[in-house]
């Protein structure tokens, strides 16, 4: 049953939505060969054990499969074999997760060809209670579009506006980020809100939903802006006022200290845990606390904030102390 003439009028047949064409067969004539190959089709393929009877329809195909597609002369023998053993030759593999398609491209674009609905497929990956099934519903409903929902304290912010910072430097692992976007699928909304300064835009928490943000090609997400500090002109009030703030007490080191006056600027920093790191010229980074701070409040303080400090030998290291705003940078 292989084409051997008349190719544009079969590309033409299939876009005009014909399911059948005149034919003319050339060789020994068959009892009913066309009905023979009609049966089989219609028929349900045979099933192995390991194997599932799966909708053709809800298997996902990646995008390295569709940049290779397979060449003609495959797909037609994949159908031959097909029409004579009322199966493939193997199974189509698919992700139990994701419901990707890991395996058996050629089969997938052959059964579209003989028009099946259903396929067996062989599932990788833990078996869970439908959880393609519900989240596919969901895909097909399409929830993206919608919006989502905003609670008290929390704004609808464009995602190309999120600046960030040099702080997630290193991304999280892909898993994660696959069950961010799975959780989102589910419930329109991600499992935490993204936390970010109003003043700076800078991404504070939850690096993992804003990159599942982008993979799920949103392009505003429900955000909460920190205010860092309360009043924005607070630091150039405090170059200009004739009495310095109160100095905190110097932390007195069990070890003597190690160097001094070292310039740097804040990488990290936990303000509600009272603590941070600070990254020297020397390309070190340093542990800093609440108490290490002169003349400066942590509530003050922001990523890329430039610092002069003391580094002594700490319980888990070396640690930045005596922590001042450097002025020369300002």
């Amino acid at each position: 049953m292989i084409l051997t003439d008349g190719y544009k009028r079969y590309v033409t047949a299939k876009e005009l939505g014909l399911t059948e064409v005149p034919v003319q067969f050339i060789g020994k004539e068959k009892k009913e060969p066309v009905t023979t190959i009609k049966k089989q089709t219609d028929e349900k393929p045979v099933i192995s054990e390991g194997e599932k009877l799966y909708p053709l329809s809800e298997i996902i195909i990646p995008e390295q499969f569709l940049k290779t597609p397979p060449g003609r002369a495959k797909i037609e023998e994949t159908i031959a074999y097909y029409k004579t053993h009322g199966k493939f030759e193997k199974p189509i593999k698919v992700n139990r997760e994701t419901m990707i398609l890991t395996d058996g491209y050629k089969r997938y674009v052959t059964a579209k060809e003989l028009g099946l609905t259903e396929v067996p497929v062989q599932f990788i990956g833990k078996e869970k209670k439908e959880p393609v099934t519900t989240i596919k519903k969901q895909t097909d409903e399409k929830p993206l579009s919608e919006k989502p929902v905003i609670s008290e304290g929390e704004e609808l912010y464009p995602l190309s506006k999120i600046i960030i910072p040099k702080a997630f430097q290193s991304p999280p692992k892909k898993e994660t980020i696959e069950k961010s976007k799975a959780f989102y699928i589910k419930q329109n909304k991600f499992s935490s809100t993204m936390k970010v300064n109003r003043q700076n835009k800078h991404l504070m928490d939850n690096y993992k939903q804003y990159l599942a943000a982008k993979e799920l090609g949103l392009t505003e997400v429900i955000v909460k802006f920190i205010d860092k500090a309360p009043k924005p002109q607070k630091p150039e009030k405090q170059k200009k006022e004739i009495k310095p703030p109160p100095v905190r007490k110097e932390i007195k080191p069990a070890l003597p200290i190690i160097e001094k006056n070292l310039k740097g600027e804040v990488i990290k920093l936990f303000s509600s845990q009272g603590y941070g790191f600070i990254k020297g010229e020397d390309g070190e980074s340093y542990f800093f606390h609440n108490r290490g701070l002169k003349g400066i409040e942590i509530d003050n303080l922001d990523i890329y904030y430039q610092v002069v400090f003391d580094v002594i030998e700490g319980p888990k290291g070396h640690q930045a102390v005596n922590i001042k705003q450097n002025l020369e940078s300002h």
